[in-house]
């Protein structure tokens, strides 16, 4: 959602040019996983199943997909649209929003994808990872993997001069508080006070040029 440069390209972005508005959408979205099916066949996949879900494979990404197996470790690149254009041994980035029990969990992924799988919960963790932002993973076949975002880059965040700490917020940060719960979606500008304090922020993620893009307030503050 942000103008950029060539260079602000970075190893495995994915670039896809449209005719139709003449222009070039980047994205650098890296779904990591266990390579569970895929269709019709390793060779090459026209569809694959990663995390429980099933992806669509562009022809100019059998090449890198097929030097892959089921029952792999692997990094998928997305277009903006989701689909893979390719495969890489690489760490991947996909966070999302989690729903989870005991035994099963749904993570509604930033890119907006929905990923399903069981997990092997105990109470404790269920409380502490249901409704919340969590980096998401596998590494078995129907298995997720789940771990709760804390920490990230820290300081005071003012809405006004658009800065966590001294670093400047993305323009298309995405901002989460916690209303007892879960986690829900809200603008800068229901900040009613226009500051937060760092102890207020659970977490605070940042792009690969150092620009805040993810916030986790740990209460709810408009």
């Amino acid at each position: 959602g942000l103008p950029a440069t060539a260079g602000d390209m970075r190893k495995y972005d994915v670039a896809t040019y449209s005719s139709t508005t003449n222009s070039i959408r980047v994205c650098d979205t890296r779904i990591t996983g266990y390579y569970e099916d895929c269709y019709p066949n390793p060779k090459e996949p026209t569809k694959i199943t990663v995390l429980g879900y099933e992806f669509n494979v562009l022809p100019t990404a059998m090449q890198t997909v097929s030097q892959f197996k089921p029952g792999d470790q692997i990094t998928l690149l997305l277009t903006e649209d989701n689909q893979v254009a390719g495969a890489v041994e690489a760490t991947g980035n996909a966070i999302g929003i989690a729903e989870v029990s005991s035994g099963s969990a749904t993570v509604d992924l930033l890119c907006g994808i929905q990923v399903k799988g069981s997990v092997k919960l105990s109470a404790s963790d269920v409380e502490r990872l249901n409704g919340q932002l969590v980096r998401v993973s596998s590494s078995r076949k129907g298995g997720l993997s789940l771990t709760r975002l804390t920490g990230g880059v820290s300081g005071e965040l003012n809405v006004a001069e658009r800065k966590l700490g001294s670093r400047n917020l993305a323009d298309n940060v995405v901002v989460f508080q916690n209303d007892g719960s879960g986690l829900t979606a809200i603008s800068l500008s229901q900040i009613a006070d226009g500051s937060v304090p760092a102890s207020q922020i659970t977490y605070a993620g940042t792009d690969w040029a150092g620009r805040v893009k993810v916030i986790v307030l740990n209460s709810a503050i408009g």
